[in-house]
């Protein structure tokens, strides 16, 4: 996923989705926003880079509502700039399903 995940980012300096810093490349990790121990699924539209301290401390957190506002802003940008590919494709199809905050909810919702 690291390809197209950096397609994002024009001038080729990777920078972490949560603390907005550039990374560098020992440092990237690639983090499921909405935990894949609640999701099980790797999709594009949940993968985001951060730091590995950062994705190490976040475990299986569950995000906060400015997380999940950023991620629907990155997918938009990302599902544009892979127009035409399989992972546009896959993008466009989660912001259609709004899938983000249907797990989201769904997630929040679990630990009511």
């Amino acid at each position: 996923f690291k390809k197209p995940l950096s397609a994002e980012f024009e001038d080729g300096k990777i920078l972490d989705f949560y603390s907005h810093k550039p990374l560098s490349e020992g440092e990237i990790s690639i983090d499921h926003v909405i935990p894949w121990s609640y999701l099980y699924s790797d999709d594009i539209w949940n993968l985001v880079f951060t730091s590995k301290s950062n994705n190490s401390r976040k475990s299986n957190a569950t995000p906060d509502q400015a997380a999940i506002a950023s991620l629907k802003r990155r997918n938009e940008k990302l599902g544009r700039l892979l127009s035409g590919s399989k992972f546009g494709e896959d993008l466009e199809q989660a912001s259609r399903l709004d899938l983000v905050d249907r797990y989201y909810l769904a997630l929040t919702r679990s630990y009511l």
